[in-house]
């Protein structure tokens, strides 16, 4: 988090009626797109602006303050952003821009000159999933805003961040898992119940404090699993146990950041080659690139891989 906190009180459309009519927006319902890659699979865009640019759909205003990005679907546009008296999830028609809901999930503020909510809203069918600043994970009905149940990954998990400057991961939902990294003696990543908010598993063998890199899903020969980074590894965790697949120390700074994407673990920056799997883990000092290979020694067979430095 570098310069002044964002104020965003004002939202400007995301999805310019003059691009071409025969565009259909794709819905994008959590931090970095569908896959977490940034990638978008839409076509008919056009391949340059029409002279004085496009024209703008609408405006909207009353978004607080903060550094969160937007969630969009079903019609949706759903961001984070702190008001006077707290932190909110708030929603908005994507295409108009007109209030739906606003919902408060606590309390507004957060490190010294950089206050404000950091996360990204997770939208998974009817439900929507909140993290904000002070560790607040929050399940909202995504059509009324209304609170659905909540938990403190401090209060009721020890989470433990590696510095000050709050917790800024997005929730990954995974069929009836929703993931977090509360960080701590505990155990670095956390399974809940999607629809219930009680746990699932816990990384017992990884506990590492918390950074500010959001879970993503990777088959690496084979084997699905989760990958997340901290300011000391990047680790690969069974999906079903929470087992530690494999790990690697990967020493970062105070922000695990790479540029201005709340991330560590780049998934459109893994690539298979000779059937070894190379995976980029990033911050904004330096960059490491992993090679993932298929066991042939004392890895455990669950894992299937092996971990080695380029």
């Amino acid at each position: 988090m570098i310069a002044n906190t964002l104020s965003r009180k004002t939202l400007s459309a995301l999805v310019l009626i003059s691009l071409t009519c025969a565009v259909i927006a794709k819905d994008w319902p959590q931090w970095r797109g569908p896959n977490r890659d940034a990638v978008s699979t839409e076509t008919g865009l056009l391949k340059e602006w029409p002279e004085g640019g496009p024209k703008l759909a609408w405006k909207a205003d009353g978004f607080g303050t903060g550094y969160s990005s937007v969630a969009v679907a079903d019609g949706r546009i759903i961001t984070l952003g702190d008001l006077d008296d707290g932190s909110y999830a708030i929603a908005v028609k994507e295409s108009n821009g007109k209030p739906l809901w606003k919902t408060k999930i606590g309390d507004a503020g957060g490190h010294r000159k950089y206050p404000g909510t950091r996360s990204t809203p997770t939208i998974a069918g009817k439900q929507v999933f909140i993290l904000n600043q002070f560790a607040d994970l929050v399940c909202l009905d995504a059509e009324t805003g209304k609170q659905l149940w909540s938990r403190n990954l401090v209060d009721e998990f020890g989470g433990k961040m590696m510095s000050g400057w709050k917790y800024s991961e997005s929730p990954l939902v995974d069929g009836d898992k929703v993931l977090c990294t509360p960080g701590g003696s505990d155990g670095t990543v956390l399974a809940l119940n999607r629809k219930t908010g009680k746990q699932i598993w816990r990384t017992t063998d990884w506990t590492d404090t918390a950074g500010y890199s959001s879970i993503i899903i990777k088959t690496i020969h084979g084997k699905r699993q989760y990958i997340q980074l901290t300011g000391a590894n990047v680790a690969g965790i069974d999906p079903d146990s929470g087992a530690i697949l494999w790990r690697a120390e990967r020493k970062g700074k105070t922000a695990v950041i790479a540029g201005s994407s709340l991330s560590g673990v780049f998934p459109s920056m893994t690539r298979s080659v000779n059937r070894s799997f190379w995976l980029a883990a990033r911050n904004p000092l330096a960059s490491e690139k992993l090679r993932l290979s298929p066991s042939q020694s004392s890895v455990p067979a669950r894992a299937g891989i092996v971990l080695s430095p380029e």
